[in-house]
């Protein structure tokens, strides 16, 4: 709606600033992100899934430093620390107590629950740099 009512300014729906390629990569990477995350909650408790997804400003920031090259000042990175021992203090209790599945071996939902922190590290990522910063498309166009 925004991109229809912004008379142009904004994008547009038959001419993207960005080839439609991008945009396909980050769709791809977004389904991963939920899929492996949704994936993942069979195996594992929800309280586990809460620590894993309130630990991924910690790749994403590695991704945006290693892809980007964007150079954190120490006051972000230690919120960003503090942030993350927070969730995982405050979630770990009920992490090891509930499981998923009765009997199911938690290692699927580690390795789904990593991969969905990958996917939507790179994903958003890919949208700052390719999207947003090579092909100066706007934030209604993604």
């Amino acid at each position: 709606l925004e991109i229809t009512f912004s008379g142009g300014k904004e994008g547009s729906i038959t001419s993207p600033s960005a080839p439609i390629t991008s945009y396909m990569i980050l769709s791809v990477c977004t389904y991963g992100g939920m899929f492996c995350t949704n994936s993942g909650i069979k195996y594992i408790s929800y309280p586990t899934r809460i620590i894993f997804k309130g630990a991924k400003p910690v790749p994403t920031m590695l991704m945006e430093y290693l892809y980007v090259g964007k150079i954190f000042a120490r006051a972000e990175i230690v919120a960003v620390c503090v942030l993350v021992v927070g969730i995982i203090i405050f979630s770990a209790a009920d992490a090891g107590s509930k499981l998923g599945k009765a009997g199911s071996d938690p290692t699927w939902g580690y390795l789904f629950m990593c991969g969905g922190v990958i996917f939507d590290s790179f994903t958003s990522n890919f949208e700052k740099k390719v999207i947003f910063r090579q092909h100066k498309a706007t934030h209604c166009e993604a």
